[in-house]
């Protein structure tokens, strides 16, 4: 576990540095669920699936004035460990749950990416497929990175261009690839799932401010685990698919007929869409959904 600093300037965590900088980009920096206007009554239920370290708590915190309790549920122990940590003292109560989330309850294996482990994913076809493209990308991400470079100005940025200038941009290409191969590099874990609506009679609230789900390619497992009874006392639900527009279509589907209304927005890294570098498959989208008004 290594110390980390985050935009609200209290202690963090994290296992791997490339992982939490990663994580904050998206929602610090990138801000990927910022135009969705998320809000919280005082002292309101939050149910993060897929808390990975704690990240999105921490930052919800941060931009969101309402204190409302959070539970966290992250399968794997390492992740679930620093999430505690994370989320300790901080601005708000949180409880964190060694849990993995599905649409039934039962013992599986899953991936641990120990040095990128946001990656870390029970869904092997993805997580192989998405690491391929994202490998054979590598070039023509250093040739983004070359043209945004060019025009920047300050002294970074002339460090930076001279950097590049020094260094061919096939050797940059595959110093990135090496670095892909290092991120997926896994480590099988055994890890208790349960349902949303396991956790819905375990915690015992009446009804869910907002439910977040980033779950690495199981996101419709996890919203079919919970019953039709419990919908219509989920106010928000919010999250990411990494598998292109198609998958974040079925899951507005799913949820439209829950009576929601749903939108989404396409990632970016530093204002890059994935298909301007190649990533045409895995290209990861947030969405929001809400009751009519």
């Amino acid at each position: 576990m290594k110390p980390y600093v985050l935009p609200d300037r209290r202690p963090a965590w994290c296992l791997a540095e490339d992982d939490a900088r990663a994580m904050e980009g998206r929602l610090w920096k990138e801000g990927v669920y910022d135009a969705f206007g998320l809000s919280l009554r005082p002292g309101g239920t939050v149910v993060d699936a897929g808390a990975n370290i704690g990240f999105f708590t921490r930052w919800l915190w941060h931009r969101v004035e309402a204190q409302a309790h959070v539970h966290l549920l992250e399968p794997l122990a390492e992740l679930a460990a620093v999430a505690a940590r994370n989320v300790a003292g901080t601005l708000g109560s949180a409880t964190v749950h060694t849990l993995g989330l599905s649409d039934r309850e039962e013992v599986s294996e899953l991936r641990f990416h120990p040095a990128f482990p946001m990656w870390s994913s029970r869904c092997v076809a993805m997580d192989e497929a998405r690491a391929a493209e994202m490998r054979d990308a590598a070039a023509a991400m250093v040739d983004k990175v070359y043209e945004r470079v060019a025009v920047e100005s300050g002294w970074k940025a002339r460090a930076l261009q001279q950097a590049l200038r020094l260094t061919p941009r096939s050797l940059w290409a595959q110093r990135l690839r090496d670095k892909l191969d290092t991120y997926q590099r896994y480590e099988l874990r055994s890890a208790r799932f349960v349902t949303l609506s396991h956790v819905w009679e375990t915690i015992g609230a009446s009804s869910w401010d907002l439910l977040k789900v980033d779950v690495e390619g199981d996101e419709l497992a996890v919203l079919r685990g919970l019953d039709d009874q419990h919908w219509p006392h989920v106010a928000q639900v919010v999250g990411e698919v990494d598998e292109g527009v198609a998958a974040v279509q079925r899951v507005a589907d799913f949820l439209r007929q829950r009576g929601y209304e749903v939108r989404w927005e396409e990632v970016r890294v530093a204002g890059v869409r994935y298909p301007e570098v190649g990533v045409l498959h895995h290209v990861p989208y947030t969405f929001f959904a809400a009751r009519p008004r």
